[in-house]
């Protein structure tokens, strides 16, 4: 058999070729091919099977092979093709016979006037295929040389079932067929669970239909959705078998009576709101009916014996960043919303201009099929970026769908009441406090805010469990199991919440949570390494947002937020543009009635802010004030951080015993409170002080010594600063090439960690050391990284030094043309104007490298240019807005 299939596999690639067609992909003893013409496929397909009748198959006894055609347009991937046609072409493929070659409906049409001289179709009726969707006219392939008698059609209706007829392809959902396809091979019950318009029934229905051939009575589908009263499940399933009632019997008896001698697959739709009847019926089928399989769809398990089940996830979608057409198309929700989208609007196109905002949309969808296909019916009257925006308010926007559909499949809003109503009081109340929390939230901090509920742990475990059960509420495992909800079904949840009046004290039992969890971080942070710690931080960061924007938006709970943002100093260390508009925020909203020792701690906040962006004295200013506050109340750990701040700006501005001194005293304190890695940082901002002045020996000890503690605890992000300041030391020195190692170094692991601001802080240092070694594409490609990534960051000093790096460039650089040479010259002149003007609006001073960059771009400017001219290029870029000094910098 093995060599008859390689035989097979060849004679068949021989014959698609030499038509004109290419074998795109073969999976086991099938073989797909693509042809431009369908004149080209029949013949291709009328010569293949002349070919295999033919050759001598006497060693296997025989091979008869069956072909389909089909016609339409399709998606292709790397060789690969994808879409509608595609699945339709397999299922019709399915439905004959070997020997047997049939034709679609709309190849049949292409061909009419193209048969091949002594052939013809045959006309082999409508047929309904085990795709689901609109009947297909087949027609076969007749030839007086090919076997033309064959049985009927294996098509749906010569097999028995009732699965009803479906509007539109199924699509993204090959992965989970193939799996409850192989699960009910070995299962006798699998119920699929799933939120409200994940398409449960839609899957359940094409998995009846792949299991046709082998179940021998049928497959039957039974939807219990419009039933109100459950005494009726047991006579609504026997409606739908044919089974009439039995007089002196009940419907169940009557039902269980006919099923004992049956080999079909029942399949129950919507159990969810006759959960406890249904369960009891379909428990008792499975007993008496030993060749039974049953296939439920519910929003929770039946739980009977021998039940598995499946939880159908939602569509995979793709990643809006570097978005392109192909890549975002391979991604089933991406693929549903463009297929739907096109049966809106025929015009419509997925393109390399729109993929990322098709990716925005199906992500904001949670991938949920109902929500996309609502979605993309909007497209006739709303282009996708006027979609995109309105997807705001999520329910308001995805109403009008399916007007033949359940009510409660016709908008998002009525398949989430459907399950809300559902759900026990008590289920209610606890879902929509489940609505204050934004993204995924941990088991800790759900029980945490509970109690704030008055909840006791067994109720809110209890109740926690019951929302997953019923596929409200959803589990996200990774190293840790998190909870979250759809956010359509967040959005009805937080409606109701509204309607309740409970916002407020869902709120404040949220902001007490996220309060309490940012300074149980901060305090771990000292002795917890950086990897750990941050893993910890990261799935935080939007329920801390949620929490910051109430607590600062009034008065009452303005100390809850004035302490969450003090205490999430290191969450917002890597973040300085979103810092700052927090603490703006807390300033404006905080009064006299703030207690001094907070005020004093947002002083630190800005402080260290300050410093990430070197302006020194604005950090000496605020340092200083905190530093007093601290000093009246006696609190030593917090006047050793204002020290610290104060001593570190003092050494930037040139007061170095001075500062030192103040670093000494707080090194002081964190010692004697075991502090470890606080001290560690005081070690390392001395050896910074030490490089500023030129001695690299004595920066080297103090770096060593903070080095082991780093190391130590796991503070891999400060190993790196060392790094960084080592680099800036070495070019002090002269070892220009030894800085550039070390900044390359320290640029590789920020790349890894996706540090922000660390990663423009090293571009802009490397690209000084290009400059420097006069590898000046290097330097422009480093530079203009860093402009990107300043903008995007609101690193406003950083975007400054970025723009004189680029001015240096274009002064530096040696130029040929003597015209090109002088108009850079002066390109560089204006571009320093604006970077003066800009260092001084934001009270920064150059450090050593800026200022010998600086020094050596002066001194070929006045080689070049005499001094007025300079005088008036500066004073003409120094009138440039940002957006203009850009744009011409990118032309250095």
């Amino acid at each position: 058999m093995a060599a008859s299939l390689r035989r097979h596999d060849q004679m068949l690639r021989e014959v698609v070729e030499r038509h004109g067609g290419r074998v795109f992909k073969t999976v086991g003893d099938a073989c797909c091919a693509a042809f431009w013409r369908a004149s080209d496929a029949l013949a291709g397909a009328l010569a293949g099977q002349r070919a295999l009748a033919a050759e001598d198959w006497s060693a296997i006894g025989e091979l008869k092979v069956r072909m389909a055609l089909h016609s339409g347009a399709t998606d292709e991937r790397e060789g690969d093709y994808f879409g509608p046609a595609v699945n339709r072409v397999a299922r019709l493929l399915s439905v004959a016979y070997g020997g047997q070659v049939i034709v679609s409906g709309a190849t049949a049409s292409l061909l009419r006037e193209l048969m091949p001289e002594q052939t013809q179709l045959l006309d082999l009726g409508e047929h309904r295929l085990k795709d689901l969707v609109e009947p297909e006219h087949v027609w076969q392939l007749m030839a007086s040389d090919l076997p033309q008698e064959f049985p009927p059609l294996r098509s749906l209706g010569w097999l028995p079932n009732n699965l009803p007829r479906q509007p539109t392809p199924l699509i993204g959902r090959e992965s989970e067929i193939a799996q409850l396809t192989k699960k009910m091979q070995a299962q006798r019950i699998v119920t699929i669970v799933g939120a409200g318009g994940v398409g449960k029934t839609r899957v359940a229905l094409q998995v009846g239909a792949d299991l046709l051939d082998g179940s021998g009575d049928g497959v039957w589908f039974v939807d219990l959705a419009p039933l109100k009263d459950p005494t009726l499940v047991a006579s609504t399933v026997a409606a739908a078998l044919g089974v009439r009632d039995q007089p002196k019997r009940s419907a169940l008896e009557t039902l269980l009576r006919y099923l004992e001698r049956k080999r079909l697959l029942l399949i129950l739709d919507n159990c969810e709101h006759l959960i406890d009847d249904t369960a009891k019926i379909a428990d008792a089928i499975l007993r008496d009916g030993p060749e039974v399989r049953l296939l439920a769809t519910s929003r929770e398990p039946l739980r009977i014996p021998g039940e598995l089940v499946y939880s159908m996830p939602t569509l995979p979608v793709p990643p809006s960043e570097g978005a392109t057409a192909e890549g975002v198309f391979a991604y089933g929700a991406a693929a549903l919303f463009v297929e739907r989208a096109r049966a809106a609007d025929s015009r419509f196109e997925l393109t390399e201009n729109n993929a990322a905002i098709v990716a925005d949309i199906v992500q904001r969808l949670d991938g949920l099929p109902l929500a996309i296909e609502l979605a993309a019916a909007r497209m006739k009257a709303l282009g996708i970026e006027d979609l995109a925006q309105r997807l705001g308010r999520k329910l308001a926007i995805l109403t009008s769908g399916n007007r033949v559909a359940p009510p409660r499949q016709q908008t998002m809003r009525s398949t989430i009441e459907w399950s809300y109503d559902l759900l026990s009081e008590q289920e209610r109340h606890f879902f929509r406090r489940f609505s204050i929390f934004v993204g995924s939230v941990s088991f800790d901090a759900v029980l945490r805010c509970a109690a704030g509920d008055g909840l006791d742990e067994p109720t809110a475990v209890e109740l926690l469990a019951s929302l997953v059960d019923k596929s409200l509420a959803h589990i996200e495992t990774n190293e840790e199991k998190r909870y979250r909800l759809l956010e359509s079904t967040r959005e009805f949840a937080a409606a109701e919440l509204d309607a309740h009046g409970e916002r407020p004290a869902a709120a404040r039992a949220h902001a007490l949570t996220f309060m309490a969890l940012a300074e149980d971080l901060e305090a771990a942070w000292s002795t917890m390494p950086d990897q750990q710690w941050g893993r910890l931080v990261a799935p935080e960061l939007e329920n801390w947002r949620a929490a910051l924007e109430w607590s600062l938006a009034g008065d009452e709970e303005l100390l809850v937020g004035l302490r969450l943002l003090t205490a999430s100093k290191h969450v917002w260390f890597f973040s300085p543009s979103e810092r700052r508009r927090w603490l703006a925020r807390a300033r404006h909203a905080s009064g006299n009635e703030t207690p001094t020792s907070v005020a004093a701690k947002l002083d630190l906040c800005e402080a260290q802010l300050y410093a990430l962006i070197y302006q020194w004295d604005m950090v000496l200013d605020v340092a200083g004030r905190a530093e007093r506050v601290f000093s009246e109340v006696g609190d030593d750990l917090f006047r050793a951080q204002a020290q610290r701040y104060v001593g570190y700006a003092l050494t930037r501005l040139g007061s170095v015993d001075e500062g030192e001194a103040a670093l000494q005293a707080a090194l002081k304190i964190y010692q004697q409170r075991n502090e470890e890695r606080a001290a560690a940082g005081i070690l390392h901002d001395i050896g910074d002080s030490r490089n500023v002045t030129g001695d690299i020996a004595g920066a080297r000890e103090y770096y060593e010594a903070a080095l082991q503690t780093y190391q130590a605890t796991g503070a891999q992000e400060s190993v790196v600063g060392i790094l960084r300041n080592l680099a800036e030391g070495e070019f002090r020195a002269g070892e220009v090439r030894t800085a550039l190692d070390l900044g390359r170094e320290a640029l590789a692991f920020d790349r890894q960690s996706n540090n922000a601001l660390h990663i423009i802080n090293d571009l802009l240092n490397i690209c000084a050391y290009e400059i420097a070694l006069g590898n000046f594409d290097d330097a422009r490609a480093f530079g203009l990284e860093a402009i990107a990534l300043g903008l995007r960051n609101e690193a406003d000093v950083f975007l400054v030094v970025a723009l004189q790096h680029m001015a240096a460039i274009a002064a530096l650089q040696p130029w040929q043309e003597a015209a090109q040479h002088i108009k850079r010259q002066k390109l560089a002149a204006r571009l320093l104007g604006f970077v003066e003007g800009r260092m001084a609006a934001l009270n920064v001073r150059r450090g050593h490298t800026e200022q010998q960059e600086y020094d050596a771009t002066m001194a070929a400017l006045h080689a070049e240019l005499d001094t007025p001219e300079i005088e008036r290029l500066s004073e003409e870029g120094a009138g440039w807005n940002e957006e203009r000094a850009i744009a011409q910098a990118r032309l250095a």
